[in-house]
C-alpha cells in the first residue's frame, strides 16, 4: 500500500507546473545543455569481467491485468544521474517542462508507452523517468488445445544504445482475483520484461460447446428405440445442430480439440443414420392385456363342449 500512496503522490506531483524560478535556473542550465550527449556521473556505470556499462536502474509496478486479450496497467520508472543538471539554489524536486528535453535514453517498449513524464532533483541532478503503459497485449498459445489453452503474453523494455537495464523492484499491487486469474514472472538478467500467463476460460466453453453436443447424440442415442421415422428425423436435426456449433465457434483457424470434439459427435449421428436407412424396417405389434382375456374366454367355452361330448 506504501507503494502505491508514492506512486500516486508522484503522478499528482507531475501534473503541477514549476515556479518561475526553477524555470529560469533551466533557462540558465540548457544555454549549454545537449540532449544528445550522455551524463558521465560515475554512480551511472557498472563494471564487471565483460567491461563497463551505462546501468539504469528500473522499478516496476504492475498496477492492474485483465484477462480476455490481456489488458495491463504497468509503471515503469527508470533513474539515472545527470551531473549537468544540478541546480544548487533549488531543493524540491519538479517536472521537467516540454521545452527543455533533458538525455534520455532510447528504449523500445514493447507494448507501446502510453505516457512518459520526467522529473529532476536538483540537489543531486537525479533524474526519474516514469513511463505508464494502459494497452492490450498481444497473446501467444498453442490452438490446438483449445478451449483448455494457455496464453503467455511479455511486456519488455529494450535499451537501443549500449545502457543496461537492471531491475531492482518489482511491486505487484493487483488484488488477489487479479492474481489468481493471471500469473507474473520477472524476466532474468539481463532482460528487462514481465511474462504473463494464464488460462483460457474453459467452463465457458464446457456450457456452450461440450454440454449441448452431449445431450445432442443422446437424444440420438435413445431415439433408436422409437418408430424409424422418428430415428431420422431426430439424427437430421442433430447433424445440423452440430454443423452449426462447429461453423459457428470458431476462434482460430487451425484445428482444435473442439473442433475433434464436434466431428466426432456429427461422425456419431451420420453412423446411425446409416444403420436407420440400412437395416429393415422393425414392425412392433403392441397387445394389452384387455384383449387377452377376451381371448381367454372365447377359448374356454370350446373347451367345455367338446369335453361333454367327448363323455356323451
Amino acid at each position: 500500500m506504501l507503494n502505491s500512496l508514492l506512486l500516486i503522490l508522484c503522478s499528482l506531483q507531475l501534473t503541477t507546473c514549476i515556479s518561475q524560478n526553477e524555470l529560469n535556473e533551466l533557462s540558465r542550465k540548457f544555454k549549454y545543455y545537449h540532449a544528445a550527449v550522455r551524463p558521465a556521473a560515475p554512480d551511472n556505470f557498472v563494471s564487471d569481467r565483460n567491461g563497463t556499462f551505462f546501468n539504469i536502474p528500473v522499478e516496476m509496478h504492475l498496477m492492474a491485468t485483465r484477462i480476455r486479450n490481456l489488458y495491463l496497467e504497468v509503471i515503469i520508472v527508470m533513474t539515472w544521474i545527470d551531473e549537468r543538471l544540478r541546480l544548487r539554489e533549488l531543493k524540491d524536486r519538479f517536472p521537467m517542462p516540454s521545452e527543455y528535453l533533458p538525455w534520455h535514453p532510447s528504449l523500445v517498449f514493447s507494448p507501446t508507452v502510453t505516457s512518459k513524464h520526467t522529473t529532476l532533483a536538483p540537489t543531486t541532478g537525479t533524474m526519474n523517468s516514469y513511463s505508464t503503459i494502459k494497452t492490450t497485449v498481444e497473446c501467444q498459445t498453442n490452438a490446438w488445445k483449445y478451449p483448455f489453452e494457455s496464453f503467455t503474453c511479455t511486456l519488455s523494455v529494450v535499451p537501443e544504445g549500449d545502457e543496461t537495464l537492471t531491475v531492482t523492484q518489482f511491486h505487484d499491487l493487483r488484488s488477489d482475483t487479479q492474481k489468481l486469474l493471471t500469473n507474473v514472472f520477472l524476466g532474468d538478467y539481463p532482460s528487462c520484461s514481465l511474462e504473463f500467463i494464464f488460462r483460457s476460460e474453459w467452463p465457458r466453453a464446457l456450457l456452450s460447446s461440450f454440454l449441448p453436443s452431449i445431450l445432442i447424440v443422446s437424444s440420438v442415442f435413445f431415439a433408436q428405440w422409437k418408430r424409424r421415422k422418428i430415428q431420422i428425423l431426430v439424427s437430421l436435426a442433430a447433424m445440423i445442430g452440430i454443423l452449426i456449433m462447429l461453423c459457428s465457434q470458431r476462434p482460430y483457424t487451425a484445428t482444435t480439440l473442439m473442433d475433434l470434439w464436434l466431428c466426432s459427435n456429427f461422425i456419431h449421428s451420420v453412423f446411425l443414420v446409416l444403420i436407420d436407412l440400412t437395416l429393415p424396417a422393425r414392425r412392433v405389434r403392441y397387445t394389452l392385456m384387455v384383449h387377452v382375456d377376451e381371448e381367454k374366454k372365447q377359448a374356454n367355452p370350446v373347451k367345455i363342449m367338446t369335453t361333454c361330448g367327448f363323455f356323451g
